[in-house]
């Protein structure tokens, strides 16, 4: 009897068996049989995957995949970003490698990206490929959005002295209140002063403001190149 563990396509040919009468020695028997190995037929259950995501800049993505495979030391996997450019009329399609880990935990394949402290430039269609033997090729994909930050600032504002206004100035009988909140993007403070020009200069009024004077704002916005 021939056993053979753990068949391989290496193993595929013709075998044969002879068997010799122990009594007769001119009494000899042959016997061939053909072997065929076939490639492995690769196959996967799913077991759990991530959902899409949807998040705020500064956030953290995850994504992950968890399945088992036969057989499986011929598992293979890749990450995959597809995601459109102003140069291209489709996808562009780049390999993922940062962030990736793929690990075998008793049965169980988990692949999983991480990217931490996500931005804008994020979104996009992340593709996770899977190969197992030569033969299956099976595809998962995930829409990752990544929403703006809300930046929330705080202006303060400064008289001519450049001392900070602490209660509330009349401009044309209007209460404007020394802090604003607005909403702007990439911008996390604003300082900003003010000049005042009197309806007559040869007035010697104090530094207050009164009705009818005429208040200029100017609002100072950093700029920052990395924005």
């Amino acid at each position: 009897m021939l056993y053979i563990d753990d068949l391989r396509i290496s193993d595929s040919g013709d075998y044969e068996c002879i068997l010799t009468n122990k009594d007769d020695a001119r009494d000899i028997r042959h016997s061939v049989y053909h072997l065929q190995v076939s490639p492995t037929k690769g196959q996967l259950k799913f077991v759990d995957a991530s959902n899409d995501i949807e998040l705020e800049e500064g956030g953290t993505i995850r994504l992950y995949h968890i399945a088992r495979s036969f057989p499986d030391d011929e598992y293979d996997s890749e990450w995959r970003k597809y995601s459109k450019t102003m140069t291209t009329k489709g996808d562009f399609v780049e390999k993922v490698e940062n962030g990736v880990k793929s690990e075998l935990t008793d049965d169980l394949h988990e692949d999983e990206l991480v990217i931490p402290n996500a931005t804008v430039e994020n979104s996009a269609v992340y593709q996770l490929v899977i190969r197992v033997a030569q033969d299956f090729v099976y595809r998962k994909n995930w829409t990752v959005s990544v929403r703006p930050r809300v930046v929330v600032p705080f202006i303060t504002v400064y008289d001519q002295f450049e001392d900070r206004i602490t209660s509330d100035v009349l401009v044309d009988s209007k209460i404007v209140m020394d802090e604003v909140d607005i909403h702007i993007s990439e911008v996390q403070s604003i300082n900003a002063t003010y000049n005042t020009i009197k309806p007559d200069p040869s007035l010697t009024e104090n530094s207050d403001i009164y009705e009818k004077d005429r208040l200029e704002l100017i609002c100072i916005l950093p700029l920052n190149d990395e924005l």
